[in-house]
């Protein structure tokens, strides 16, 4: 029996899973067996059985776990190496042709990563900054606006005109600031989180890949 007739065995035998589930899992199996490499693709059937044996694993482990969550869990990629070392079922491997590639290019690798690690600190960096800004420019033009309140009063005795001017342009400061305080805090409550959940999605898709590989 070939990878390609296993698998589409094996997808018949999930019809009773989600479609989601279904899917992840012969994603996740298809991959195993084609990384053995065609060589070894013959023993590696055998070491998983019968296509019907396989997907009754997946449903056990499934079923044991409990709950559709549980489930889900299950026919990720992390999820199946836990399924692997509770049930019996083998685990991806690094291949030496692999490991061999990794430290050959390391250089290049580790290179990209501190690029991309220096990106993601200087994106920080302007988020913190625009958000210190927008407070330091509310703070400065709210006391600003004070003082010109109070100097605008005094002038008022003994010019008047100037004193209504320096008066209106108090207000100006002083709405200003309150501008750039409601954009700050707007800023914090959103653009701060927002930036924060996608740097935590990053992560988490790069790192989850990497275990799937493993």
């Amino acid at each position: 029996m070939t990878r390609q007739e296993y698998i589409a065995q094996l997808t018949a035998q999930l019809y009773d899973l989600p479609a989601e589930e279904r899917e992840a899992a012969v994603e996740y199996w298809d991959g195993y067996i084609a990384d053995a490499g065609e060589e070894n693709e013959e023993q590696v059937l055998r070491e998983l059985g019968s296509p019907q044996q396989l997907a009754d694993n997946i449903k056990l482990e499934t079923e044991s776990a409990g709950g559709e969550a549980a489930a889900h869990r299950q026919h990720t990629p992390a999820g199946y190496g836990e399924a692997g070392r509770a049930g019996g079922l083998p685990r991806k491997k690094l291949s030496g042709g692999m490991l061999a590639a990794l430290i050959i290019t390391f250089p290049f690798w580790i290179t990209a990563l501190a690029v991309v690690g220096s990106l993601l600190f200087a994106c920080a960096a302007v988020v913190a900054a625009l958000a210190v800004a927008l407070c330091a420019a509310a703070v400065g033009l709210f006391i600003g606006g004070v003082c010109g309140v109070g100097l605008s009063i005094v002038t008022l005795a003994t010019a008047p005109l100037e004193g209504l001017l320096g008066f209106g342009a108090a207000l100006v400061c002083l709405g200003l600031g309150f501008c750039f305080l409601a954009g700050g805090v707007e800023f914090c409550a959103k653009g701060i989180p927002v930036f924060w959940r996608g740097l935590c999605w990053l992560f988490r898709s790069v790192f989850q890949r990497g275990g799937a590989e493993r």
